[in-house]
């Protein structure tokens, strides 16, 4: 802070910072107007002599009026949210238990057999396979590292559109995901995993995000910050060539072709009906639960 102190012999300006101290030094040599200085850690004082006091004040107050909004403020950046709750831990937790239920109780049908996910198998009709591949796991570092994922994307897909819906979007991302894999790939090769349904999260997360920027006039120039993010979180978590990488890749692409769809009513207040979250999230037990109970019980 820039204060003036009274003094018979010269005139005194007294600031606070050695930022501060430095700007009024450059600006009186640059000014040539001559002066001392008591600069100490606990005083930092201009003594300028009376004669140049008028000179002095008059390119003080020019400099501070043009500087009183430097540096200019930066821009607000909007950050993601996640929106936990009680609903999230659950289905996670159900997840859970669904694994340890299918790997170490033996009570009936070979569920890794009538539910991984096989390219081939998929084209050739075993349409569940998109969605039941989503709820097995090799073992329980396989799981944990899927449950963990799960949290905390879908809170940040339920931050955009609500608890109920968010499972509906992730879930449905991850079946597209997992044909998108089936199309492309036509390969025997099996696989299982909630991972295509993490990385379709981290898809509709980064399409979402760009909504917030659009309406933010001063960020329409960095509109595809939030998309560039979400891909650059798949670069750095979903291709370790230990794991699939073509079924992260196409979650991820999934779940932003779902985001660009739904891209218009991201925050609207209808999201918010308690009645079309629950519709959502009824929805989403429902594809789980027929996707499991067609092969198990009405395909044979």
């Amino acid at each position: 802070m820039i204060s003036f102190v009274p003094d018979p012999d010269y005139f005194l300006i007294r600031v606070t910072t050695t930022k501060e101290f430095k700007e009024i030094e450059l600006l009186l040599l640059s000014r040539s107007i001559p002066f001392t200085v008591d600069n100490d850690y606990w005083r930092k004082l201009f003594y300028i002599p009376k004669l140049s006091e008028d000179k002095a004040r008059s390119e003080l107050k020019s400099y501070l009026e043009e500087n009183k909004n430097w540096p200019p403020q930066a821009p607000d950046y909007p950050t993601t949210g996640f929106r936990f709750s009680f609903l999230h831990v659950c289905i996670v937790l159900c997840l859970a238990f669904f694994h340890w239920q299918v790997t170490r109780v033996d009570f009936g049908p070979n569920w890794l057999e009538s539910g991984k996910f096989t390219a081939t198998q998929v084209m050739s009709g075993d349409w569940w396979r998109l969605c039941t591949a989503l709820t097995l796991h090799v073992d329980d570092a396989h799981l944990l590292s899927n449950m963990v994922g799960l949290l905390m994307f879908v809170g940040g897909v339920a931050y955009f559109s609500g608890p109920g819906l968010s499972w509906l979007l992730v879930v449905v991302s991850g079946c597209l995901g997992n044909y998108l894999n089936a199309l492309f790939t036509q390969t025997s090769q099996s696989g299982i995993g909630a991972s295509t349904a993490v990385f379709a999260a981290v898809g509709l997360i980064g399409i979402f995000g760009i909504r917030t920027y659009y309406h933010r006039r001063e960020l329409k120039s960095r509109i595809l910050i939030p998309f560039m993010a979400g891909f650059g979180i798949f670069a750095m978590m979903g291709t370790n060539p230990q794991t699939d990488v073509s079924a992260h890749l196409f979650g991820f692409i999934a779940g932003a072709m779902i985001g660009l769809m739904l891209l218009p009513f991201v925050h609207s207040e209808r999201l918010g009906n308690k009645l079309i979250q629950f519709g959502g999230f009824l929805l989403f037990c429902l594809i789980i639960y027929g996707s499991w109970l067609y092969p198990l019980y009405f395909k044979h």
